[in-house]
């Protein structure tokens, strides 16, 4: 297993500074002068220290639950350019996806216990806030998503041309098909958009994909904490990036429909429906919702 390359541009930059600071402390004495040299230097590495410096961060999350399968192939196709640190949040896992991940050199937390998905996609987004991620993408580690199509997805966030992004697996029935979404899940999934987006004010075309991006303002606005610790946790996600007025936009993405049976759907199907009308009830003032409340 090779450990994936990631962009160390801002890390480098700081060994440098701090070099060029030794060697100035060694012939130099320290001035209270906020003028003197020694003390620009030293802004300049509390600035790059800094979340928000001009050298913005991307993390990627691995929301992981038995994916001793897929791990791999999902990490090393990741464009490592334009990544500065990789998270993976392991659910209980039962089988070798902690020693896969320690292997390709991840930063790995645990949890001892299956907590859920979106108790899994909670510690993903509180760890990549901490670690510094000005954007932060979510991709399953399960090869349902192509995670090449990331580097596009960053692009649209470090533009500033929306707050949340979503891969859309669905932009048109063609490529649905191509990629072997049966016929009953392409229907369900473009009746609940259609329903998102007449309720939520949006046009996005997949409203159930789990491969989307984040600018950091939206996860330190939203309660995502709030939310379900369950499936529907996206869901309250889409709801609530809505709900604060962020921009929300999709882009087309390959990806496979994910193995879950007609059952667990409908259920889903379900849960997300009870999102919107809490949404609703919220936004009309008939029943107030903590998971809509900043």
């Amino acid at each position: 297993m090779k450990p994936i390359t990631l962009n160390n541009t801002l890390s480098n930059q700081t060994k440098t500074i701090t070099s060029i600071t030794s060697e100035v402390l060694d012939e130099t004495p320290v001035a209270e002068d906020e003028s003197h040299p020694l003390m620009k230097i030293e802004r300049i590495l509390q600035e790059a220290a800094r979340p928000d410096a001009h050298a913005r961060r991307t993390v990627v999350v691995l929301p992981a639950f038995n994916v001793e399968a897929t791990l791999e192939r999902t990490v090393h196709q990741l464009p490592g350019s334009v990544i500065d640190e990789i998270i993976l949040v392991d659910d209980g896992s039962t089988d070798q996806t902690v020693r896969i991940a320690r292997g390709l050199g991840l930063r790995i937390y645990r949890q001892p216990k299956s907590r859920g998905y979106g108790a899994n996609l909670k510690m993903c987004y509180m760890h990549a806030l901490e670690r510094g991620g000005d954007f932060v993408i979510v991709q399953n580690p399960n090869a349902q998503y192509d995670c090449r199509l990331i580097s596009s997805m960053i692009d649209l966030l470090q533009n500033d041309m929306c707050d949340m992004v979503i891969g859309s697996r669905l932009q048109n029935r063609r490529g649905a098909k191509e990629v072997g979404i049966p016929l009953h899940k392409y229907a369900g999934n473009r009746i609940m958009t259609t329903m998102h987006n007449a309720l939520l004010r949006q046009n996005i075309s997949d409203c159930f994909s789990s491969f989307r991006g984040y600018r950091r303002q939206v996860l330190k606005k939203i309660p995502f904490m709030r939310n379900s610790d369950g499936i529907v946790f996206d869901s309250q996600v889409l709801a609530q990036t809505a709900h604060f007025g962020y921009r929300i936009t999709d882009i087309p993405v390959v990806g496979c429909s994910s193995d879950r049976s007609l059952k667990e759907d409908l259920d889903y199907g379900m849960g997300a429906l009870r999102v919107l009308a809490s949404y609703c009830g919220h936004k009309t003032g008939l029943r107030k919702r903590p998971i809509f409340k900043s």
